[in-house]
């Protein structure tokens, strides 16, 4: 009778070398754009906030820009020298803020680098228009004059950190005026343009067509089956 054949010890079978090299090569670069994909994850997002208004002044109204129940800037309507004349003025509200009295047009930069004004009139405002009117005397005038849709430059702050937004307006002749919208940079020191309701997107490239679509295909790749669909379903897809 034969002796029973000795039980065989299975131990790891070994690749060929060109494969092996291929597989750790591939490995090394899958490895990477998986760095490199979570390299370049976007930080938080920015945020222009606007707020769309159609806002009669009357006497006064108080603008607060991020809605945090502290206004930051007041226009208002101001009698003076004995209610012959009234002014049409910029308040503001919080030391430190201030405004580009325009009126602007719209995509105007409101940012670091513009002059602001912070030169408030004996009535604490800043001057925007004035009527005046004494005896047969009347004269009417200012930049806001008769302006329809151009915006104010507003320089304000949040939490001691400077922010910078707008307001769009309408003047009728030099004291009746309207808001019709207001926004502001979320981010600190963030140039915003006038009219700006939304942030402006950096590039118009999809990731796919990007520099960095390769790295993702193999970070894809890397990520067993379901990554492999994935990929799959990309490469698959009209350019």
């Amino acid at each position: 009778m034969l002796p029973a054949n000795p039980t065989k010890k299975s131990g790891p079978s070994k690749l060929k070398p060109t494969l092996d090299n291929r597989l750790m090569a591939y490995m090394a670069a899958a490895s990477a754009a998986g760095v490199t994909t979570l390299a370049l994850a976007p930080p938080a997002a920015a945020e222009v906030h606007y707020t769309q208004a159609n806002i009669n002044v009357g006497g006064s109204y108080a603008i607060d820009l991020n809605h945090d129940g502290v206004a930051d800037f007041t226009l208002q309507v101001q009698p003076f020298d004995s209610g012959h004349g009234h002014d049409l003025s910029l308040v503001l509200n919080v030391p430190g803020n201030a405004a580009l009295i325009g009126p602007l047009a719209i995509r105007s930069p409101i940012g670091p680098g513009q002059k602001f004004d912070t030169s408030v009139g004996s009535y604490g405002g800043i001057p925007i228009d004035q009527n005046f009117e004494y005896g047969s005397i009347h004269t009417s005038g200012g930049p806001w004059f008769d302006v329809t849709n151009k915006f104010l430059g507003l320089k304000f702050l949040i939490n001691g950190e400077v922010h910078y937004g707008w307001a769009r307006m309408t003047v009728s002749g030099a004291l009746t005026a309207t808001i019709t919208g207001y926004a502001y940079e979320t981010v600190p020191n963030r140039e915003i343009r006038a009219g700006q309701t939304r942030e402006v997107e950096s590039s118009s490239v999809s990731p796919l067509e990007s520099p960095a679509s390769k790295s993702l295909a193999l970070g894809l790749l890397a990520s067993g089956a379901d990554g492999l669909a994935i990929w799959r379903r990309k490469e698959a897809e009209p350019s």
